[in-house]
């Protein structure tokens, strides 16, 4: 996708983000959406984390990233998806399915 499509779709989704979003008194909406972090699904009042996931449909992608190339570099990890992971204090666990979507782990418990 171009740097343009890009940009574009990103400010369509942020606009659409300002509809979607639980107004104060409003009951709230479960959205479901691609990320990079695999498919997610979300509370229309969560103000934060949902609108990041839905506008840039990634959460914390460089440090994900950059957690999988330091543990192959210190090889504190074996052949992709070889092993499994612990996540304390996962909440939903968005990193954690990164972690096992993006090659890192066979599964994880969080």
């Amino acid at each position: 996708m171009s740097g343009l499509a890009h940009r574009a779709g990103r400010a369509y989704r942020k606009l659409r983000w300002r509809f979607l979003r639980a107004k104060p008194g409003q009951p709230a909406r479960v959205i479901t959406a691609p990320t990079w972090n695999g498919v997610l699904s979300f509370s229309s009042a969560d103000h934060h984390n949902a609108r990041v996931l839905y506008v840039q449909r990634a959460w914390e992608r460089d440090l994900v990233e950059g957690a999988l190339a330091f543990l192959r570099e210190e090889a504190l990890i074996g052949s992709p998806g070889a092993d499994l992971m612990i996540d304390a204090g996962a909440n939903i666990g968005m990193i954690s399915i990164a972690l096992v979507l993006h090659g890192g782990f066979r599964g994880a418990l969080a």
